[in-house]
């Protein structure tokens, strides 16, 4: 029996008369980039710990002009969402 028959055991259309059913293990997703997921998971906790423990010291607590930041979320509102109605466009 191949590899690929003990896979699909126990599913009604299966050749075999096994009763007993072998799923398949994960599929390794990988990222655009070529690393897998749990790679980009590991980035992305490291990167919120990071944050977490740099606001608990006074050299990170840099002051913000509040307008500055609602003019800068406005424009990355808008530029992303002219790129998503585009894309939308593009694939109508």
């Amino acid at each position: 029996m191949e590899s690929s028959d003990r896979l699909f055991e126990g599913y009604p259309n299966s050749n075999s008369g096994a009763s007993l059913c072998v799923l398949p293990s994960l599929p390794v997703v990988r990222g655009t980039d070529g690393r897998s997921l749990a790679s980009h998971r590991y980035s992305a906790t490291r990167a919120i710990t990071l944050s977490i423990l740099s606001t608990f010291f006074s050299v990170f607590d840099i002051p913000v002009f509040w307008p500055i930041l609602v003019f800068y979320f406005c424009i990355l509102t808008f530029i992303t969402l002219k790129r998503q109605v585009g894309h939308m466009r593009k694939y109508k």
